[in-house]
């Protein structure tokens, strides 16, 4: 094995540790709205994957992996970083598509001006006025960096590197850098979207019913579309098959704050959108009561209605039960 080779390996698992010490806070700090030297990505929420320390970018002839150096002074270039681009140890996907940010460790090989090499986003405007490193003519000066990656456009995945040296044109140097993990919010849209896909397939019906007389009427309400009074109670129709949905129906209407005895159950009618209400009073006989309200709670697998409900018998029904 060659000095440089176990140079690089020593470098790389310094590296490793050193970002290994800081990953719980690099996840932190980008979520709340990234390190300062860099522009990370705005308060979007990530976690941080540790990788081997792949180089992207070796711009030093005759290798120019990634991009042909040297870099010139102002000139900035843009570095594809997601998906499969070329390493120095062949075309390989480092960083996955989507990914919300870099981690990276970038160098500067012997500047012929001192300066500084600034590291940002690819979708970034304007002349850079952050410092990733700070470098001197002649040197070798490497530094960690963490950077946000846009997601969508045409910069997806980029960076943009640019040397300055303080201003002036034309001074060159050779630039390295080694991808050591990456950033990603895909887990949590994945649990983001399963969350969202199970609260939709547990559906939460509900209506207030008020008065409850002859004449009910709709106070407030979802997925009610109609209610009957039938017998000595009410049919309550819904937008959906609620035969394996949970019900439950209590005594009231808004703002009754009167302690009464009376209560409200609910039953099936045979027709699969409808749910029916009985009010009870304290000696347990059927009373017409001044309104209810009914929630129906459906969960994950329940059937949604697929074909037009049956009509309700007209006149005053009794359902016992």
């Amino acid at each position: 094995m060659s000095a440089d080779s176990t140079r690089s390996d020593t470098r790389g698992r310094l590296w490793r540790s050193r970002w290994a010490a800081i990953g719980a806070a690099v996840a932190v700090t980008f979520g709340a709205g990234g390190l300062a030297a860099v522009n990370a990505a705005g308060g979007q929420d990530s976690t941080t994957v540790l990788t081997d320390p792949v180089r992207v970018l070796d711009s030093r002839d005759p290798l120019n992996v990634g991009l042909a150096g040297p870099f010139a002074s102002q000139v900035s270039q843009k570095l594809q970083i997601t998906g499969s681009i070329p390493t120095t140890s062949g075309t390989k996907t480092v960083v996955p598509t989507g990914a919300t940010g870099v981690l990276l460790n970038v160098t500067a090989v012997a500047p012929t001006a001192n300066g500084f090499v600034s590291i940002r986003p690819g979708d970034a405007t304007g002349t850079p006025s952050t410092s990733s490193l700070n470098v001197s003519a002649g040197q070798i000066v490497p530094n960690a960096v963490l950077v946000a990656l846009p997601t969508s456009g045409a910069n997806a995945g980029t960076i943009e590197i640019t040397y300055d040296a303080f201003g002036v044109p034309g001074p060159t140097t050779d630039i390295l850098i080694d991808v050591v993990g990456h950033t990603t919010d895909a887990k949590l849209k994945a649990l983001e979207a399963s969350l969202e896909t199970k609260v939709d397939a547990a559906d939460l019906l509900f209506a207030t019913i008020a008065p409850a007389n002859s004449s009910p009427a709709i106070v407030r309400g979802s997925g009610v579309t109609n209610v009957e009074k039938t017998g000595v109670g009410w049919r309550v129709r819904f937008n959906r098959d609620v035969s394996e949905c949970t019900w439950m129906a209590t005594y009231g209407q808004p703002g009754n704050t009167t302690v009464d005895a009376r209560w409200a159950t609910t039953r099936g009618t045979g027709v699969a959108n409808e749910v029916f209400v009985v009010i009870w009073d304290s000696a347990g006989a059927s009373t017409d009561g001044n309104g209810f309200h009914i929630s129906v709670l459906c969960p994950e697998g329940a059937p949604a209605l697929t074909s037009s409900p049956s009509e309700v018998p007209a006149g005053d029904e009794q359902i016992d039960g």
